[in-house]
């Protein structure tokens, strides 16, 4: 009856050799009953990066079974193992053993399936554990932080309002016990993700000329712009126009009397599509704009924005700072895979939210003011006194890229591939940004912008106006070359 099992049934005597091995086993490692009878097990088969003793591993089967008093001890518990015959076979298998004695000698069967459908959907079925995890992580990340956040900011702002010495006292110890909260539930998703291997790494392909994006991210706007305005030295931001796009009345709250403290100028929205259009109906200096929001959410909106920009604003973008209560890993870089150039964890906090303020709209030129797109940037240099005597070679890499790159755009333009066009402007934005040639990231932030919107008017000009500015700063660079 074994013999003609569906999987393997193998029998070991005491010794550990073969008694018994069904067709299903001469299958599975393709070595014959005449060949297997009578031979040690471990000769046969061996298990991928383990030894095993079978003989010793099945008297200890035994005695566990004799100790208690058990005959037929059927383990319930399948070993998933990579199994190698003598034949050459590698099978991906699962191992029961079964032990018990015949003629006062301890004999074991062994019983063997492939690792197919049950594993397959008990992987899937962890998988989809896992993710729910994290999303729920992701969500509790939002809701716990959306209330920290005004809890938080009013507290900052009650603290540098007059207050007696008492009440001061008093706001200064629930500030620092908020701030203990807000540290206690970082700590809990990060065990969470720690426990789930998501902490703190993340693995992603490197290509130095493509890869680094052009907008200098959270941590080096706020370290400039710190460094430039300390704390003897007050940012003055008075004039500045902000348009802040949050559906949460306290956040509102929050972020406007700190915006208000620095003699900004405030616009509302309370949702993307609201964002969208005021957007399009005036002029703005910057806007803040809230991920998660009703009806169009910050991505959303951001998108659509940069694409009316690259369609109708004559070269001016204006920049977009996130305002995320999401902590979690990737969350900056999908702020800047929608077009936003920045991005504020909440609670946003006084100090911060000047440091990026006064960061962007320093380096921003005048919302509405047509960008000369041919005038040489003076970040070159900078970057030449950076990198000093290893600019030379910087430089060379990002003139062999850019031209084999500007090459493709024309290519892939004329072929109307815009799929492949769009992989090539963000790599080129990429690259002139981090060599320092804002001009010529920043038209390549824009057509790239312009075909995710679908919009295919003027490609060819587009490019050529990319060329010439190319080309106007590898002037630039062979003069700084020269004089360095």
């Amino acid at each position: 009856m074994l013999d003609g099992a569906p999987n393997p049934v193998i029998g070991l005597q005491a010794d550990g050799r073969v008694a018994f091995w069904n067709h299903a086993a001469e299958t599975m490692f393709g070595i014959g009953n005449a060949q297997a009878i009578g031979q040690p097990l471990q000769l046969l088969l061996s298990i991928v990066d383990a030894q095993v003793d079978w003989a010793e591993f099945l008297v200890k089967q035994a005695s566990c079974a004799n100790e208690g008093n058990e005959e037929g001890v059927q383990s319930d518990h399948w070993h998933a193992l990579q199994i190698r015959s003598i034949a050459g076979k590698t099978v991906d298998a699962e191992l029961a053993i079964e032990t018990h004695r015949q003629h006062e000698q301890p004999y074991a069967t062994l019983y063997l399936r492939e690792q197919t459908d049950h594993l397959r959907i008990a992987k899937e079925l962890a998988e989809a554990v896992a993710s729910t995890k994290s999303a729920f992580l992701v969500n509790m990340s939002h809701e716990i932080r959306t209330p920290m956040n005004g809890i938080i900011g009013m507290l900052d702002l009650l603290l540098d309002s007059k207050l007696n010495d008492s009440q001061r006292e008093f706001a200064a110890i629930a500030q620092s016990s908020a701030e203990n909260l807000l540290n206690l539930v970082n700590g809990i998703f990060d065990f969470s993700r720690n426990e789930a291997g998501r902490l703190p790494f993340e693995s992603m392909p490197y290509d130095l000329p493509a890869e680094i994006d052009a907008p200098p991210f959270l941590g080096v706007a706020q370290e400039t712009a710190t460094q430039a305005y300390d704390g003897n030295r007050q940012l003055q931001l008075g004039g500045y126009k902000i348009l802040v796009a949050d559906d949460n009345v306290v956040n509102q709250t929050v972020v406007v009397r700190m915006l208000e403290k620095f003699g900004c100028k405030i616009e509302l929205a309370n949702d993307g599509a609201q964002a969208v259009a005021l957007h399009r109906a005036h002029q703005f200096d910057l806007i803040l704009m809230d991920c998660q929001m009703p009806e169009q959410d910050g991505y959303q909106a951001t998108a659509r924005i940069r694409a009316y920009e690259a369609a109708y604003a004559s070269g001016a973008r204006v920049p977009i700072v996130a305002l995320t209560a999401h902590a979690m890993a990737g969350e900056r870089a999908k702020c800047l895979a929608a077009g936003m150039d920045d991005f504020l964890a909440k609670p946003v906090r006084p100090a911060t939210l000047r440091a990026v303020l006064g960061y962007w709209l320093r380096a921003t030129p005048v919302v509405g003011a047509r960008i000369d797109a041919g005038a040489p940037s003076d970040d070159l240099a900078a970057m030449r006194e950076m990198f000093g005597s290893d600019f030379a070679e910087l430089a060379l890499l990002f003139q062999t890229d850019s031209k084999k790159r500007i090459a493709g755009m024309v290519e892939t333009v004329s072929k109307r591939d815009y799929v492949e066009t769009i992989k090539i402007a963000h790599a080129l934005s990429g690259s002139a940004a981090s060599m320092g040639a804002s001009s010529l990231a920043f038209l390549c932030k824009t057509f790239e912008a312009q075909l995710k919107s679908g919009l295919t008017e003027q490609l060819e000009s587009k490019v050529k106006a990319i060329e010439t500015d190319y080309m106007k700063v590898d002037e630039r660079l062979q003069h700084l070359l020269k004089t360095a």
